[in-house]
């Protein structure tokens, strides 16, 4: 009877664990889990199993296991961003100053190619988008912060053009936007059965890479010590 009472305790226990879990808040970066349709459908799994010609994303000698031809493909991403800073427990905010980023959809290309060029050889090239994130805030929560603890929680001093409803300053936009397009030309040599070597230099452009960081007035306005 007891070893029943621990069996069911323990599954309680278990259930209740697994219930109260959370999902990982957590990405890669600006990596993609895969680059084309099918890698993504398999979670980024392509390094040993290629699918199609963007194999040269994760592993180059994998072109050489590919049927000859091309892949096309757009990726539409939509991640949803925000960003907050707490003032309350100084005093000087009735509650957390944020905002959300205002774009939120991003299309990102894929294609690939390749050809055979004999029993041993093959040529190809990948190419995809990496990053494609963006941020575009149009509040600068920084400088609004700056401007409610320099007034101690009060009005504050200086309020330039653009100031919000509640008459604290929003002087500017904050962002980032990183788009980076990868080229990566592959060449593989099969040297045995089961054996494939594979070359491919990534080339990589810039289609944009900037920052958004408005300079915060409130500093320039502050009086000399």
């Amino acid at each position: 009877m007891k070893r029943h009472s621990r069996f069911y305790t323990r599954s309680v226990l278990i259930a209740g664990l697994l219930a109260a879990s959370q999902g990982a808040l957590a990405t890669n970066g600006y990596f993609s889990i895969g680059y084309g349709g099918k890698a993504m459908g398999l979670g980024g799994a392509t390094t040993a199993n290629p699918v199609d010609t963007l194999a040269a994303s994760t592993n180059p000698a994998g072109m050489a296991a590919v049927s000859d031809g091309f892949d096309i493909g757009l990726r539409l991403f939509s991640p949803i961003r925000s960003a907050s800073i707490n003032c309350t427990g100084i005093g000087a905010c009735g509650q957390r100053v944020g905002d959300t980023s205002s774009r939120d959809l991003f299309a990102i290309p894929s294609f690939g190619y390749v050809r055979k060029l004999n029993d041993q050889m093959s040529v190809g090239i990948s190419v995809y988008g990496n990053g494609g994130m963006n941020t575009t805030f149009d509040r600068n929560i920084y400088d609004e912060v700056f401007a409610r603890v320099n007034a101690g929680g009060g009005a504050p001093f200086g309020i330039p053009a653009g100031a919000t409803a509640s008459g604290f300053p929003n002087t500017g936009k904050l962002g980032v936007d990183l788009i980076q397009l990868i080229l990566a030309p592959t060449v593989t040599y099969q040297l045995s059965e089961g054996q494939t070597i594979g070359i491919s230099p990534r080339l990589g452009a810039n289609v944009s890479a900037r920052v958004v960081w408005e300079t915060l007035p409130a500093f320039h306005r502050m009086p000399a010590a």
